[in-house]
Formats: structure tokens, C-alpha cells, sequence
């Protein structure tokens, strides 16, 4: 295996260090990439159990989403930097996806995204999952003939 993705959703997570130590047990020239999520249901919570029935995807802007986000980003950049350390170089890399759904939410704002007018127009439900996927369905929902297909909140990612 050359490529090793993985989407944790909050520390602590013993999953990342064992499989970067699985990966690179096998291939010492792996390359593992981390996602870094945004935060379901736009709140802070490690022990994902609040769950909120509504969340009002649209009463955050960018900075109360940056500010909300920020120990999350934090806490997965610090773990991931001393993966490396553990490693002696560098292996593991952050995909700021989560950095990357707000920066769309800060344009949907400023009325710059077309064909999209509200933030909650990205999420099909209160947890924050993105319009024209499924959980279940996420490895053929990402293809990129899916993704051509998807609703144009799902292509405006490209913005």
C-alpha cells in the first residue's frame, strides 16, 4: 500500500497511531493522510453524544465556525505532528477538508457560491452531512462520476 487515508472523527483516537504504525511496518514509504472533518452538528463535542435534533446550519459565520473549530484543528495538527516525530519524518499529512467547508460557508455568506444561497443548503440533516452523499453509500458516492451527477451544492465545492 503506497496511500493510506483515514477520517477520524475526534481525538483521542488510538485508530490513527495504530494504523500509521501498521502502514509503515509494511512500507516505510507510505504516505497517510488524515482528514480533518468539520464539526457535525456545528458544535464541539469528543464524546459524540449530543446529538441535536435541528441545528441552524445558517446562524454561524465564518469566524464563530473558525472559533468553534479551532480546538479540533488544533488537537488533530498536534497529534498528527507527533506521529511524525514517533515516525522521524514525515509521513502523515492533515486534508483540511473541515478548513475547506467553511471557507465555502464564509462565500455561501457573502453571497459569492452560486446556486447556493444558505449554508444549511450543503447539509441534508442536523448532523452536517453533505448534500448528495450517504454514509452508507460514501465509496460510490464519491467517485467522480458520482460527483458529476451530484446536486450543484456538491460541485460547488470547486469554487
Amino acid at each position: 500500500m503506497d496511500v493510506l487515508t483515514l477520517a477520524p472523527i475526534h481525538l483521542p483516537d488510538d485508530g490513527i497511531g495504530n494504523f500509521v504504525t501498521l502502514a509503515t511496518e509494511n512500507n516505510p514509504n507510505v504516505r497517510i493522510t488524515v482528514q480533518e472533518n468539520w464539526l457535525p452538528f456545528d458544535i464541539y463535542d469528543v464524546t459524540f453524544k449530543l446529538r441535536p435534533a435541528k441545528v441552524d446550519h445558517n446562524a454561524l459565520n465564518g469566524e464563530q465556525l473558525r472559533k468553534l473549530h479551532e480546538p479540533y484543528f488544533t488537537g488533530m495538527d498536534a497529534h498528527v505532528r507527533e506521529l511524525n516525530k514517533k515516525l522521524g519524518k514525515e509521513s502523515v499529512y492533515i486534508v483540511p477538508v473541515g478548513q475547506a467547508v467553511i471557507a465555502l460557508r464564509e462565500k455561501i455568506i457573502a453571497g459569492q457560491a452560486p446556486g447556493i444561497k444558505v449554508q444549511e443548503d450543503l447539509f441534508t440533516d442536523s448532523s452536517a452531512t453533505p448534500r448528495g452523499t450517504s454514509w452508507p453509500s460514501m465509496p460510490t458516492a464519491t467517485t467522480p462520476s458520482s460527483i458529476a451527477r451530484a446536486p450543484s451544492a456538491c460541485r460547488s465545492l470547486r469554487l
